[in-house]
């Protein structure tokens, strides 16, 4: 399978642009595009919530209070996009499949596991077979406090989750991974700070990169956004992210 790999990591943009460009390359390869592992971070501390969260609920928590906030349009908790990395793959599956791919979840989590293993410790495991209790109820306002089995955990704590929606034919799954502390989510711990081993974002990516590669066979090039998906990102955002209308919807 070919498919493509971009990278902003050194030159992040704003939340709204960064959901708008996951769903602009989700819609081109529902059209027949490559898929794409899209590796990134954001231009400044942002708060993403669940699409089905309740904006006045970011009132729980009150050291994300002066973040800036967009509205994603997968489910799940708020994440605090600071010292951690997000990635998404978009993939084409085929036309008769509904619903999550598990499949896709695991292929992915088990080539974060890989990473974490080679870049910081050996511990980390799908909170599933981890043995751990839950740290914070299933609908708490972080998606960090909260645990569902496919959630990855190194010595109790959340280091990723992900979650999916379908956009055609194609599957969007994006999700993040906690590498280090923020001043803006204390209670979280991040992987640096559980293991005790440096987690630079670019290292990680370079690794998760070979790795997920490998796991999916997958002849991953470097890319840009082409020039359709760059416009078609902008329009996404101006219309839905960037919206008081689509952020303040619940």
């Amino acid at each position: 399978m070919d498919a493509r790999l971009i990278r902003h990591i050194d030159d992040p943009f704003d939340g709204a642009m960064n959901m708008a460009i996951d769903q602009a390359l989700a819609e081109s390869v529902d059209q027949g595009a490559a898929a794409c592992l899209r590796l990134y971070r954001w231009k400044s501390p942002t708060l993403s919530l669940g699409y089905f969260q309740q904006y006045d609920d970011r009132q729980q928590h009150p050291w994300s209070a002066d973040l800036s906030v967009v509205r994603r349009s997968s489910g799940g908790g708020a994440i605090v996009h600071d010292a951690e990395l997000t990635y998404s793959l978009s993939i084409a599956t085929p036309k008769s499949r509904h619903g999550a791919d598990l499949t896709i979840y695991a292929t992915v989590h088990n080539a974060i596991i890989e990473t974490i293993a080679a870049i910081a410790m050996q511990t980390a495991r799908r909170f599933a077979d981890s043995g751990w209790l839950p740290l914070a109820a299933d609908n708490a306002f972080l998606c960090f406090e909260r645990r569902t089995d496919e959630d990855l955990v190194v010595s109790g704590y959340k280091i990723a989750g992900s979650a999916q929606r379908r956009v055609g034919r194609a599957i969007l799954q994006h999700g993040s991974i906690l590498l280090q502390t923020s001043p803006a989510a204390p209670m979280l711990p991040g992987l640096q700070c559980v293991s005790g081993k440096s987690c630079d974002p670019a290292q990680f990516a370079d690794h998760l990169t070979a790795t997920l590669s490998k796991a999916l066979d997958a002849d991953t090039s470097p890319a840009e956004l082409s020039a359709a998906e760059t416009t078609r990102a902008a329009e996404i955002a101006a219309a839905r992210f960037s919206s008081p209308a689509w952020t303040h919807r619940r």
